[in-house]
């Protein structure tokens, strides 16, 4: 049985893969970073066939343990695109081909303003570069992904300021617009994640984030789901 929520992001991904990916592995990763989703040492899912980070060098290489199902990225000397599944395009100008991609996770930068996760993980300077930035990877991801095919996303509201964000609100309604359609929720509990001295003092603290599931195409089955 699978549960919407959770306090671990792997388990959440392999009910994922289970209910609508056919537990086949995640076609493309856009946002790999380190890998984090895939690096517990009993991780329930393989990372993905092919793999993207915009700052992902072109000396890098990507080797996986025989004993491991762990991803592990090693410096080399010869790196070369058409060698490896490591790529290192900007998620909103791919160089996929139109409809090439069965499945994609999309966990981007979601933050603005200067702070621990965004000193960390990247983040933007304002909530304006930020939206633009979630409707130009959506259109790329909408054009790459086969009629059908799933789009998994990582999203988390914030507060900035004296305002509260909601980024997961936003994603879900311009996702429509390239006709990628809501078909689950999830949500992973981190009641420990990095966050400013002044975070819970104008609004509640965020202490969780989303993994939503889309697929393209399929309004008529859904228009009146939301």
């Amino acid at each position: 049985m699978h549960y919407t929520v959770s306090d671990n992001k792997n388990t959440l991904l392999f009910s994922i893969s289970e209910l609508y990916l056919n537990n086949e592995r995640i076609h493309l990763d856009l946002c790999f970073n380190v890998g984090g989703f895939y690096a517990d040492i009993c991780s329930l899912i393989e990372s993905p066939e092919l793999i993207n980070d915009i700052n992902l060098g072109t000396d890098l290489e990507l080797k996986k343990p025989e004993t491991s199902i762990l991803t592990s990225i090693y410096r080399v000397n010869n790196y070369s695109p058409g060698r490896s599944r490591l790529t290192a395009f900007d998620c909103r100008h791919t160089n996929l081909a139109a409809g090439s991609i069965r499945s994609i996770i999309f966990d981007p930068p979601f933050l603005i303003g200067n702070n621990p996760m965004t000193e960390r993980y990247g983040g933007f300077g304002s909530a304006r570069e930020l939206w633009k930035f979630q409707v130009d990877s959506l259109r790329e991801i909408a054009r790459i992904l086969k009629p059908g095919g799933i789009l998994i996303t990582k999203i988390q509201d914030f507060t900035h300021g004296s305002q509260k964000y909601f980024p997961s609100i936003f994603q879900i309604n311009r996702a429509m617009d390239f006709e990628l359609y809501l078909l689950d929720s999830f949500i992973l509990i981190n009641k420990n994640r990095m966050r400013a001295k002044t975070s819970g003092s104008r609004s509640a603290v965020s202490a969780h984030c989303f993994f939503n599931v889309f697929q393209k195409g399929t309004r008529k089955k859904r228009v009146d789901r939301y």
